[in-house]
């Protein structure tokens, strides 16, 4: 079967893209060199094409990043503090130019665009003008077989119950097969799907729409929660929010917010954010309810906190790929996550028998515990839980653009269980 060709740019228009760089060179490096690719191979004029990058105030020395980034034709801003992530997308924002007919793209540095997926998203954007945003489907690994969690929009309600589970193991067993069913829904799909919010990691946006904004993105939000707040702006606007699964991307996770002493600074920073989030977007007797129910899980008994809804077998600590034994017949999912209610889990597919975690989706794990669950793909069923401790070190180098999978082998990169999955 012939591999379908990248879709061509929309022909004359202008495309500025964002990024902001935290210690992150090797990535961001890796990103724009493969946005610059993505433009080439759809035909556009390099003109055409403006990246603006700023450092925000890294704490290890980005110069010979920065040089290499200015050398592929970025402009490069350097801050002297860490203004966070909101801000650093207002600064390259306003550092822009294009006019109402042009687009924008926000960008993590820890983001590779996959051949074909800049063409789909401009040309979607292009004959849907009642799309204010699209973001494409995005996995972890360049092997395309670890999905990123599918879109979440937080509100004080879906807090106060993702809090109430913590307490409440028949409740997180509610909302944790909700959740997989919204995630299979997403994995699965092959269709453009209207959702009420979209990931802040590769979002395409017309020119237009953001000057009609008041100011791209929040400075209120140091880190997370801008692009929950960016979408709340877009949806009040009445313009729709739009995945397109055939626009896949590789999106590593947490390489651009940083790991260990960094991601406790990300911790404080979030808290920042989600405290003016539900401020600006929920009513105070929400929020007050919130508080005294965080209040009532924070001081409840250690034991009865936290337990895992379903029994889980203890690994042993692994350095190498994870195998289980999964019941048989399939199709089944394994979902992936840091905690035992399974909160926006990864997923992987698989079939029963004994399977084994893909290599190429294991480099990218941070060491640490993790939980696994298998998941029926037809009737929902639970399978079997399990946890384990990563011992290994994830990967810290950007993958090599010339290994990446051609144009449409991300529908295969599920693998013949996906197909059967659905």
């Amino acid at each position: 079967m012939s591999q379908p060709q990248p879709e061509h740019l929309v022909p004359g228009r202008r495309l500025s893209a964002l990024l902001v760089n935290y210690d992150s060179g090797p990535f961001a490096l890796t990103c724009v060199r493969s946005l610059r690719r993505a433009w080439a191979e759809g035909g556009g004029e390099p003109a055409d094409l403006e990246v603006v990058v700023v450092d925000n105030a890294s704490p290890t020395d980005q110069g010979a990043f920065l040089a290499s980034l200015q050398e592929e034709g970025a402009q490069i801003l350097v801050e002297r503090s860490n203004l966070g992530c909101a801000a650093g997308l207002q600064v390259a924002f306003e550092a822009s130019r294009g006019g109402p007919d042009d687009f924008v793209l926000l960008l993590q540095p820890d983001v590779v665009l996959l051949p074909g997926s800049l063409g789909e998203l401009l040309a979607h954007l292009e004959t849907h003008p009642l799309v204010g945003a699209v973001a494409p489907r995005a996995y972890v690994d360049p092997g395309l077989c670890l999905h990123a969690p599918p879109p979440h929009l937080p509100d004080a309600r879906s807090e106060a119950l993702d809090l109430a589970a913590r307490i409440s193991p028949g409740l997180a067993r509610l909302r944790m097969r909700r959740a997989s069913r919204t995630a299979l829904a997403h994995w699965r799909g092959s269709l453009p799907s209207a959702w009420d919010a979209l990931p802040g990691a590769c979002l395409l946006l017309p020119r237009s729409v953001v000057e009609g904004l008041d100011g791209l993105m929040d400075r209120r939000y140091p880190l997370y929660y801008e692009d929950a707040d960016l979408c709340r702006r877009l949806a009040a606007r009445g313009l729709g929010l739009e995945m397109l699964p055939r626009a896949t991307v590789l999106h590593h996770v947490a390489r651009s917010v940083g790991w260990g002493a960094q991601a406790q600074d990300a911790e404080r920073r979030r808290r920042l954010s989600r405290a003016a989030y539900l401020e600006r977007w929920s009513g105070r007797v929400a929020r007050r309810g919130l508080a005294a129910l965080e209040a009532l899980v924070q001081h409840w008994p250690d034991g009865w906190r936290d337990r895992p809804p379903n029994r889980s077998t203890h690994l042993v600590p692994r350095s190498s790929p994870v195998e289980l034994r999964l019941p048989v017949p399939g199709p089944w999912v394994v979902e992936l996550a840091t905690s035992p209610a399974f909160d926006r889990p990864f997923g992987l597919f698989a079939e029963g028998g004994t399977w084994k975690f893909p290599s190429s989706a294991w480099e990218w794990l941070f060491a640490g515990r993790w939980f696994l669950r298998a998941v029926h793909g037809t009737h929902g069923r639970v399978g079997g839980a399990w946890t384990f401790q990563k011992t290994s070190p994830a990967r810290t180098e950007p993958v090599d653009l010339d290994s990446l999978p051609a144009p449409g082998d991300g529908e295969s990169g599920t693998g013949s269980a996906a197909r059967r999955a659905s």
